[in-house]
């Protein structure tokens, strides 16, 4: 999980919902704050027919923590809401200015 990331490639990792399924999302963002590393994921699909056609369009970004469990790393949801609040804004101004650099 901490490889470095190259804008060029695609980082996609597959996660499991609390029902088995695995789901895929694109690590579109990884920031270090307070010694831990967050990461910034969207819903990825290899082929766009795989939208969900009764989806308002709207796209949301998951924001998880990564935790290490012995020698695995884990992805996790992050519970407490001022953290949660506080990387969700530093996401917002990164991925905010990365979106105005590309509409120039």
């Amino acid at each position: 999980m901490s490889e470095e990331m190259n804008n060029d490639e695609i980082q996609v990792i597959s996660l499991e919902d609390e029902n088995g399924k695995n789901h895929d999302f694109e690590i579109i963002d990884m920031i270090e704050e307070d010694g831990k590393e967050y990461y910034a994921l969207l819903p990825y699909y290899e082929n766009p027919d795989e939208i969900d056609e009764n989806s308002d369009n709207e796209v949301e970004v998951l924001i998880m923590r990564l935790t290490k469990e012995g020698e695995d790393d884990i992805l996790e949801s992050i519970e407490d809401e001022a953290e949660y609040n506080k990387i969700a804004d530093i996401f917002d101004e990164r991925l905010g200015e990365s979106a105005e650099e590309v509409d120039e």
